[in-house]
């Protein structure tokens, strides 16, 4: 009876303990190139996973943008939103936290970014609360990540944000 008992044991542990090797795999799937920007980098994927309703990888991705350098306030938030997408619990809270984003990433594009590509800044009214979400792609044609809420119809290009050029 003991040893049975110890045998699920055991093997309730291999089980447990083969879970967080999965996940460690997973993250480093998403690690950043060289040269790659630590903040607009996971912050597009995570748009991205967003547009395709890939919960899990947009958690992923949040754990990714958790890690960049909080050396300046907005990029202590835009970490900070990254913690909470992580641990965010439905895609509902995703987007919610994906909105709020929207807002800081504008100013992190502003002060912070010497860019070679350009960036597209798109623009959706909220049905729900009439409020505009704003997110930003590498590409012109994209989808609503926000579509829970929202109709694609709405979508409108606000700006593009030309590269910087080298001096």
């Amino acid at each position: 009876m003991i040893k049975s008992i110890l045998f699920l044991f055991l093997v309730f542990l291999l089980a447990c303990g083969g879970t967080p090797s999965e996940k460690k795999e997973e993250v480093q799937e998403f690690e950043l190139a060289e040269g790659q920007d630590s903040i607009l980098t996971p912050y597009f994927e995570i748009v991205d996973a967003l547009q395709n309703d890939d919960f899990e990888k947009a958690r992923t991705l949040g754990q990714l943008l958790a890690t960049a350098a909080p050396d300046t306030g907005v990029k202590l938030a835009l970490t900070r939103m990254g913690t909470l997408m992580s641990q965010s619990s439905s895609m509902y809270d995703q987007r919610a936290i994906l909105e709020q984003m929207g807002m800081v990433i504008t100013l992190y594009i502003e002060q912070e970014i010497m860019n070679d590509y350009p960036i597209y800044k798109f623009k959706c009214k909220n049905e729900f609360d009439d409020k505009e979400v704003v997110w930003y792609g590498l590409s012109k044609s994209t989808t609503n990540p926000f579509i829970g809420k929202n109709s694609d119809e709405c979508i409108e290009l606000e700006a593009i944000i030309e590269p910087v050029k080298k001096q």
